[in-house]
């Protein structure tokens, strides 16, 4: 369940919205990526510390289509690659090939940019689960959190045998 501020809450029963979208990637070796599709910085804090979120990365989120219940809700960001990163939100080949991204903690929320205290409204929590290189645009497919209740850890107990005759075990 989310909670909303209350003016968040009244300003989306209002026709006319100032919303815009956040991400910010927790990488394995401490550094934030913090990206937003605003056109100036914003600085807001979701609860991990304030970070300034940059508007001139050309990252696009995919559609995310959240569900109810145990259904693991994903989410894959597109962008562009550079051959050098100058900037702490460039994505290189090189980064996405060495796995700087890999198991990084994603989160994806919604702010109104005129009114940043009203809190946010979150969208997704979860990790990168693979990062790629697709056409010369770099993809981060990213599995929220309720996706580790469906993987499978160990071997499945049964009352018939799982062995295969002849196999390692």
């Amino acid at each position: 369940m989310r909670t909303l501020s209350a003016n968040l809450t009244t300003h989306l029963a209002t026709t006319a919205h100032t919303r815009c979208k956040m991400l910010r990637l927790a990488l394995k070796d401490g550094s934030i990526l913090a990206v937003t599709d605003h056109d100036t910085e914003l600085s807001f804090d979701i609860g991990e510390g304030a970070e300034t979120y940059s508007p001139e990365t050309g990252i696009m989120p995919s559609d995310l289509s959240l569900s109810a219940g145990f259904n693991a809700d994903d989410l894959e960001i597109t962008g562009p690659l550079v051959d050098t990163a100058t900037e702490a939100w460039h994505i290189t080949k090189a980064a996405i090939l060495g796995g700087r991204f890999d198991d990084a903690v994603a989160h994806y929320f919604q702010v109104n940019w005129n009114a940043l205290a009203d809190g946010a409204i979150k969208l997704l929590k979860g990790r990168v689960v693979l990062a790629e290189i697709e056409g010369g645009k770099f993809k981060l497919t990213i599995h929220s959190e309720i996706s580790k209740f469906s993987q499978e850890i160990g071997r499945i107990i049964t009352p018939y045998c799982d062995a295969d005759f002849g196999d390692a075990r």
